[in-house]
């Protein structure tokens, strides 16, 4: 059997000075370390899940291209022409920067702001495209937003709060 210490411990006396420790006694407001932590956290998690993203938005691209492809098949030819523009305008064009910018020098530090930006411009396209699709008689509205909305945070790695943020700047 294992004794337990049950003295208490004071969990300052414990801790070497250092950022982490001065972060574990200050608490984690908001979710989010202090500066130099939070700038390290990040640039970690940025290298480590890269791979990942980039073949995220690799799917992404390819998804889109297939579903051009589906949707060319099913709807009308008078309604190419707008659907079109929109797909080769701004949503093709947005996933193609968001992965150009992961092969950066310095994409960590242009990928969030980047994105940022292109997941509305994205989203948005996604929503015109429905509702196009709908207005000549495709019936899958709410359903393809949702599934639009949830692909884009899951594919092109968001944080939650700039996933909100694009998502209701798409709508």
């Amino acid at each position: 059997w294992m004794s337990r210490n049950t003295e208490p411990q004071a969990p300052d006396a414990a801790l070497p000075e250092s950022p982490v420790a001065a972060q574990l006694r200050s608490g984690f407001r908001w979710l989010r370390f202090g500066a130099e932590l939070e700038g390290a956290y990040r640039t970690d998690w940025y290298r480590e899940r890269l791979v990942y993203l980039r073949v995220n938005l690799s799917i992404a691209l390819l998804l889109f291209l297939i579903f051009i492809l589906a949707t060319r098949r099913v709807m009308s030819a008078d309604s190419q022409a707008v659907m079109n523009l929109v797909r080769y305008s701004a949503l093709i064009p947005s996933v193609v920067l968001a992965l150009t910018v992961t092969f950066l020098k310095d994409g960590r530090r242009w990928y969030p702001r980047a994105i940022s930006l292109l997941a509305p411009v994205a989203l948005g396209a996604i929503a015109v495209l429905v509702i196009l699709g709908w207005s000549h008689g495709q019936p899958l509205l709410f359903s393809a937003l949702v599934l639009a909305m949830i692909a884009a945070y899951v594919l092109n790695g968001l944080q939650f709060f700039g996933a909100v943020t694009a998502h209701l700047l798409a709508l």
